[in-house]
């Protein structure tokens, strides 16, 4: 099961290029600061961080993380602080993919 989520991630990664992507990525132990989001305009991936592809993980320096991604580039990123939680709401988070929709 972990390594098709894993092959899911990647090929969602390289696959979609031309839309918008939110990875929203925590491990088990700070599942409770998990942020729970209804974005439109996107696809939305929650994932472990164990279970994402290489290429994503190495964008991410704590967590929770949310990683926005447009033509599969890193167009924004949020990390948690060191209480390990997200200082950002769902409401910015969608203003910002509109935006991305709209360039």
């Amino acid at each position: 099961m972990k390594r098709f989520i894993f092959l899911f991630l990647m090929f969602s990664f390289f696959s979609n290029a031309q839309k918008i992507i939110v990875y929203q990525i925590n491990a088990d132990w700070n599942k409770h600061h998990t942020l729970d989001l209804n974005l439109k305009n996107c696809k939305y991936i929650l994932a472990d961080i164990k279970q994402i592809a290489p290429q994503v993980k190495k964008n991410i320096l704590s967590l929770p993380a949310i990683l926005i991604y447009k033509d599969g580039r890193n167009r924004r990123q949020y990390m948690g602080g060191i209480d390990l939680k997200l200082e950002v709401t769902e409401k910015e988070i969608q203003q910002f993919i509109n935006e991305l929709k709209n360039d």
